[in-house]
């Protein structure tokens, strides 16, 4: 038996995954994160998916904080929606929705992406397969600033507080061919 055989009816199925970080995003230059040593906070991400052989899924995930500084703590929930094509010979075609909950808005661990709407679709009747994808995002990031000022004996704490509003739009287009 082969054990790349792919079985020619569809049937639903639950898949269960955890990665392991020290960053949902980077809102830092990338190039200079690479170069830190070390970092004293992990981040796990759990999550669980029902995918129905009908084609339809849910999703639901969370990103867990392990901050030495501040304890375990949860700081977003995510549920998802989707459907990909079943079997079929021609097409591959997938949407997805994501919702994502934040319980920390302040967080640097939190993503300040709300809502994420991705699909994407492939033609695979000829020799080069053509491939094209959407993904639309939207959400805000508030940033709180603290600043000790200092005048004489006084000395005060001064809070700047900024929110931006997030808009992304991604297309992807590829061409492949599948060797055997």
């Amino acid at each position: 038996m082969n054990l790349l055989q792919t079985n020619s009816k569809p049937i639903s199925y639950v898949s269960i995954d955890v990665s392991i970080g020290n960053r949902l995003f980077s809102m830092q230059n990338n190039r200079l994160n690479t170069k830190q040593a070390s970092t004293q906070v992990m981040v796990y991400n759990p999550g669980v998916t029902y995918y129905h052989k009908s084609g339809a899924n849910i999703a639901a995930g969370a990103s867990l904080l392990n901050d030495t500084a501040t304890s375990f703590r949860t700081t977003q929930y995510s549920l998802s929606a989707g459907y990909d094509l079943p079997e079929n010979d021609k097409f591959n075609f997938s949407f997805t929705y994501t919702h994502y909950f934040i319980t920390d808005q302040y967080s640097a661990f939190a993503s300040p992406i709300l809502n994420d709407f991705y699909t994407s679709a492939e033609y695979k009747k000829s020799w080069l397969q053509p491939a094209i994808a959407f993904g639309y995002s939207t959400g805000s990031y508030k940033q709180v600033v603290r600043k000790d000022s200092t005048a004489g004996v006084f000395r005060r704490l001064l809070y700047d507080s900024s929110t931006s509003n997030i808009k992304y739009f991604s297309m992807i287009a590829a061409v492949s061919h599948t060797f055997k």
